[in-house]
């Protein structure tokens, strides 16, 4: 919907066959608030609701200026529900009062006709209604051409039917070449590891001393061993056990008659 579109039916809504003397103070309000079709359409809706609800005692041949402003005030209402930045009501004034020769609105008239647009339509204006849907559904012209696909089903071939099927090569698959991990090498200072099968009791961790790597120590295995616990340097010589003190002994004391001795 246009801008003159929404003049003339918006005008013939509120003033019936009574041809707008202010058809291009709305052209240059619409313009000048730059609002979308979708916002003239419900603004057009909430006119034709306000229609059915009220009683127009009202003539626009006597006084224009106020259908124009129930015509501002339904492009208030729709602003404030449909955008989500809507205009103040100062700055709705504002851009009429830029607009020459246009009727002159106050900000305590268009918030009295707010209120009383709202009770006429009993405040439904909400998005969610039929009516609004019918009259801002697209028309038909407005639908782009969509190519119709035959959906093609399969089919049965007939009896007796040869059906080749071409043959099937398998791309030769290569042997995965065998990774070997290099064994990691160990820096010379580094503590040597005591072989206590070839080598006996050698102190390996002894500070200032170091003593090469053994390998082959155990087959099948790296030939880094680490044991799991450490062994017990050379200078740590376990203790022998000392045998507990001799215990006092009582003197034994013969109570035969020394006779009998």
């Amino acid at each position: 919907m246009d801008s003159r579109t929404f003049c003339s039916q918006a005008w013939s809504t509120i003033a019936g066959n009574t041809p707008a003397r202010y058809s291009d103070f709305l052209l240059q309000l619409i313009a000048a608030s730059q609002l979308s079709k979708t916002n003239l359409a419900i603004a057009l809706h909430y006119l034709r609701l306000y229609k059915k609800n009220t009683v127009n005692q009202l003539d626009p041949n006597d006084n224009p200026q106020m259908a124009n402003a129930v015509i501002v005030t339904a492009l208030i209402l729709s602003n404030k529900i449909f955008d989500d930045h809507c205009y103040t009501i100062t700055t709705w004034i504002n851009m009429t009062n830029q607009i020459p020769n246009h009727p002159q609105f106050t900000v305590k008239l268009l918030t009295s006709l707010e209120a009383h647009f709202l009770a006429c339509v009993d405040y439904r204006v909400s998005l969610h209604s039929v009516a609004l849907h019918s009259a801002t559904a697209p028309t038909a012209t407005n639908y782009i051409t969509t190519c119709m696909v035959q959906a093609h089903l399969p089919m049965i071939p007939p009896a007796n039917t040869h059906i080749t099927t071409p043959p099937i090569y398998a791309q030769p698959q290569m042997a995965t070449p065998i990774t070997v991990v290099p064994t990691p090498s160990v820096p010379t200072f580094a503590p040597g590891i005591t072989n206590g099968i070839t080598n006996g009791m050698t102190n390996g961790f002894t500070p200032g001393y170091s003593t090469g790597l053994t390998t082959g120590l155990t087959p099948g295995y790296s030939d880094i061993y680490m044991p799991l616990t450490p062994e017990t340097p050379a200078y740590s010589r376990p203790k022998r056990r000392q045998s507990s003190p001799v215990a006092y002994k009582r003197p034994r004391i013969d109570y035969r008659p020394q006779a009998a001795i």
